[in-house]
């Protein structure tokens, strides 16, 4: 890929240190990989973006009318890698009023853009430090799987059927990547590589509603569907750690034959939050389902009969009474 020359000293020394790594490989196994300076991507973001994204988390009046994406979502980050965030800032999207800006911006400039939008997403290996590889697919959510939500809480709305699932597997040898886990794309052949037996659990994004904001809640689930961990996104650290901890009460609850019923904390939890929450985790787990119908089909003629199906268990209409 083509790049332009540098334009600051700090750059310079950026693309010296790039040019220093590159030139011993065999260093580059365990060495840090160069994330983007995060307050370079925000500036850049505010004088190249802004007029279309807005902040980030809403388009203007002229993105709306484009159809732009709210490109600091954590649901759009999650079904994206670095390097596809990379491309389609620098040469633009097809078929959209995306442009490239190849031409304005040097490869540093894009990647302190990629460091920026993920400033405040929690990374994969925050929920499964253990994983070594992990594949993303948006799902929608099936008629079943919605009419069990709307007879547990409000029915979906059709932006709300549809989210990413990362489904994340620990490595054949048990050995844990010191870079995280690494990205297998959707290929058949790829995929047949991720056994359901190595499966860690699951990440799934999901706007939820916490007063008068809707923050996107990280939902880190078991191969059993149960909440491992909850983890909220934003820029603003204090204001994370501090939901965090509103949400802890949830961790532990669910699991795949409680898709019927509401979250139940057994500390006191606030009724508006646990109706949210519930809402949250049964979108993060039927999203899951669809994953495991379509990796269960994938794996059907397995010959290693000690690899589960992952959607032997899932919950099917005759074993579940529909209900508030």
């Amino acid at each position: 890929m083509e790049a332009l020359a540098p334009s600051t000293a700090l750059e310079t020394g950026r693309w010296a240190l790039l040019a220093v790594l590159l030139a011993a490989p065999l260093a580059l196994a365990d060495a840090t990989p160069l994330e983007g300076d995060v307050a370079h991507g925000g500036r850049l973001f505010r004088e190249q973006c802004a007029s279309c994204h807005g902040d980030g988390s809403a388009p203007t009046d002229v993105g709306a009318k484009l159809k732009t994406t709210n490109p600091k979502d954590p649901q759009l980050l999650l079904a994206r890698t670095d390097e596809q965030l990379y491309e389609a800032i620098a040469h633009g999207l097809a078929d959209t009023g995306m442009p490239g800006f190849a031409r304005s911006l040097s490869a540093l400039d894009v990647h302190d853009l990629v460091g920026w939008l993920r400033q405040g997403a929690p990374h994969l290996q925050d929920f499964f430090p253990e994983a070594g590889a992990y594949a993303v697919k948006t799902y929608t959510i099936d008629r079943d799987g919605q009419t069990r939500i709307s007879h547990v809480v409000d029915a979906l709305t059709p932006q709300e059927a549809t989210a990413p699932v990362a489904a994340m597997f620990k490595t054949e040898s048990g050995d844990v990547p010191t870079t995280g886990p690494a990205f297998v794309p959707q290929d058949p052949v790829a995929l047949d590589t991720l056994a359901p037996r190595r499966k860690a659990g699951y990440v799934v994004f999901v706007g939820v509603a916490v007063g008068k904001a809707t923050p996107s809640i990280g939902f880190g689930l078991g191969p059993d569907l149960s909440i491992r961990k909850l983890l909220p996104a934003g820029a603003d650290s204090k204001a994370r750690d501090a939901l965090a901890k509103q949400l802890a009460p949830f961790v532990g609850l669910g699991g795949r034959l409680k898709l019927k019923q509401p979250l139940a904390p057994k500390s006191k939890v606030d009724a508006a939050l646990t109706r949210a929450m519930t809402r949250g985790y049964l979108r993060a787990a039927e999203a899951v389902v669809m994953y495991e119908k379509e990796e269960s089909a994938r794996h059907l003629f397995d010959d290693d009969s000690a690899a589960p199906k992952a959607a032997d268990d899932a919950p099917k209409d005759s074993d579940i009474k529909l209900g508030k």
